[in-house]
Order: C-alpha cells, then structure tokens, then sequence
C-alpha cells in the first residue's frame, strides 16, 4: 500500500503520490585530525587530491557526479562500496574522506573511531526521503494515522503531497 522511497530520484513520479519526510542536506566525512576537520565548511574543489570513498547508490550517483562536474575535479576513488558501513570504518581509519548525505552521519565507525563531518559548501539538490503510493489510491488508516502523527514533527517538510 505504501513505501519508503528517496522521492528525489523517483522515476515515473507521474503515478506516485508521494510525501516529503526527510530532507537532507550533504557533508563532507573526514578522519580525526584532518586538515578539513579544521574547516567550517568545505568546497568540492577541496576534495582535489584527497583519496575519496564513496557510497556506491543509484540514488548517490547521479548527485556525485553533478558535484564533481561543477568543481572540475576528478575524483581519486579508493573504493565504491555499498556499504555505509564499510564507509566509515575506511574513513575513521584514514583511509580516505566521503561526501554524504547528512542523514547517514554518525560521529564513529563500528570499531569506536571517530569520524568528523562539515557540511558541504557547494549546492547540490536535497537528498529527499518520503512515502509513497499509487496515485488516486485510497490511502490505507494506517497511512493516515501515520501522517497525522509525523507531520507536526516535521517542520517545514511534510504536509506537503507531491
């Protein structure tokens, strides 16, 4: 009846009725002690030169290329892995620094390291997570009650159909 979808890289949205849930902007991950710890936020053209590791997601991939086209910078990957996991343990070990959507931060990998994180200087499109559903379908109780409940918890996101 429902699903939990990122709504910013939905196809055929033409026969989806959906709702913004979470909106999340991007930050750059970095090991303890890195020269862009220091910083309060970071520009892409920074990341120049730096080992990167990057979450391989068709949801991530298109804004990971927008983001190196617009800096001119290629990037020097490491490693594509599809585990966030995997992500922070390499870089709170100082194997290389990521860019992320903030929702996924967290301040350690699984093994206790620590991993700092400034927020992304250039713009790049919301990362947008959300319910959906078939479009003209009747929304299910549960749905209804579900959206009463989070929307007031919501500011500025939810309440607002698609």
């Amino acid at each position: 009846d429902v699903a939990l979808i990122v709504v910013s890289q939905a196809q055929a949205r033409q026969a989806l009725e959906t709702e913004i849930i979470l909106r999340s902007g991007w930050r750059v991950w970095c090991p303890v002690n890195h020269r862009l710890a220091e910083q309060e936020q970071v520009e892409a053209k920074e990341l120049a030169g730096q080992t990167l590791v990057l979450l391989q997601s068709d949801e991530l991939g298109e804004v990971d290329a927008t983001l190196w086209r617009q800096a001119s910078v290629q990037p020097q990957v490491l490693i594509r892995t599809s585990s966030v996991e995997a992500v922070r343990s390499l870089v709170a070990t100082g194997a290389g620094c990521s860019v992320l959507p903030d929702m996924l931060y967290r301040p350690w990998s699984l093994e206790g390291d620590r991993i700092e994180a400034r927020p992304l200087a250039n713009s790049l499109p919301h990362l947008e997570v959300g319910l959906a559903w078939r479009k003209g379908a009747v929304q299910p109780e549960a749905l209804k009650n579900f959206l009463t409940a989070v929307r007031p918890t919501l500011p500025g996101v939810g309440g607002h159909p698609r």
